[in-house]
């Protein structure tokens, strides 16, 4: 067989295996970035069997890891992030890298671990699109440690970042712990002025009554977001509740008895 000829079949026969292997990592990105996280699971733990030295298998094994941590599985997210901080990686998808392991590390306990990857996140990449995770965990790190002014400033940071409900929730608790009350008001207030139902909403708002409530404030109670959880909601009968409470020791117990009777 001529060189030529051998040289076109091998080039061919290249160019075909790399079309496969690159269709599968579209297919399986494509998937992840539907959240369809199942599927793309099995996908691209199919592709690190069947490509064992794809130019693909760091970004493969990112994505992989990023489900594990979305599914809870922490231990083999670590693994895979642990792996992948070690070596050379691509710059693209360090920060990506490091700001995974420094969560595995978070849920699997390792606290110290955790705090010292966030803080150096912090550092390392001040302007990336997801340091308010950092700010948020280092938030709750510090709430461990009972270092609340770290933690409310550290929070206050990821709140000024982003809507995500989980930052928000743990700053109104931070808030609400070191009773810093007119804050935590203007946080709740801030979302409902948003007219949107959402059931995190009512969970705030709740934290905020019983807070009131605990602290015997049951003027506040009865004034601050009036009938704003739907009687459909999860929280509706806590509302009832701290409602038919803040009545009853206003001396109002026909109203109190008629909003338990809802």
């Amino acid at each position: 067989m001529k060189r030529s000829v051998l040289i076109v079949i091998i080039a061919t026969a290249c160019l075909s295996l790399m079309a496969g292997e690159l269709d599968d990592f579209r297919f399986a990105l494509g998937l992840y970035a539907d959240q369809n996280y199942q599927l793309a699971k099995n996908e691209l733990e199919s592709f690190t069997r069947k490509y064992t030295e794809s130019r693909f298998l760091p970004n493969v094994r990112l994505l992989l890891a990023n489900i594990y941590l979305q599914e809870e599985s922490y231990h083999p997210a670590k693994q895979l992030f642990s792996e992948l901080y070690r070596t050379g990686i691509d710059p693209a998808i360090r920060p990506e890298v490091h700001l995974g392991l420094a969560q595995s590390y978070f849920f699997t306990d390792e606290v110290n671990k955790a705090y010292a990857l966030f803080n150096g996140f912090l550092r390392e990449y001040p302007n990336h699109r997801f340091i308010w995770k950092a700010y948020y965990f280092l938030g709750r790190i510090e709430v461990l440690t009972a270092d609340y002014t770290k933690a409310i400033n550290n929070y206050n940071q990821a709140f000024s970042l982003t809507d995500n409900w989980q930052v928000a929730l743990h700053r109104l608790k931070a808030l609400l712990h070191n009773s810093f009350d007119s804050e935590a008001e203007a946080q709740v207030a801030s979302f409902i002025r948003r007219g949107v139902q959402d059931e995190h909403i009512n969970q705030m708002i709740i934290l905020f009554l019983s807070h009131l409530s605990q602290n015997k404030d049951f003027e506040r109670v009865l004034s601050f977001a009036v009938d704003y959880i739907p009687a459909n909601s999860l929280y509706y009968d806590d509302y009832l509740l701290l409602v038919s409470e803040a009545l009853f020791e206003t001396g109002s117990y026909d109203a109190a008895l008629l909003r338990l009777l809802q």
